[in-house]
């Protein structure tokens, strides 16, 4: 093997080496795109999550007066159900 062989040979090697390890640590199974990618992934997961906690606290409410407050029961039925006690007025509006 001559002296420019070598010589290559020797630079050669230990770049490849490098850019196999740079390649690996940046775009690996474990490298930063991923890792930054899961961060991501991570912080909207949480922010889902503190959504999701805020509707149940809501909801939470909703049934704590629901079942303290008569008036309440009232206009939830006549709300969702459409009753309305007796002897009150309706206005429908509409063809």
């Amino acid at each position: 093997m001559d002296l420019l062989a070598r010589r290559l040979l020797l630079t050669l090697i230990p770049a490849g080496v490098v850019l196999a390890l740079i390649h690996t640590t940046i775009l690996g199974d474990s490298g930063l795109v991923r890792r930054h990618r899961m961060q991501i992934d991570l912080e909207r997961a949480h922010r889902n999550l503190d959504r999701v906690h805020g509707e149940n606290a809501r909801i939470e409410r909703e049934v704590r007066q629901l079942r303290s407050d008569e008036t309440t029961v009232r206009r939830a039925a006549a709300e969702e159900l459409l009753l309305v006690p007796p002897g009150s007025v309706v206005y429908r509006f509409g063809p």
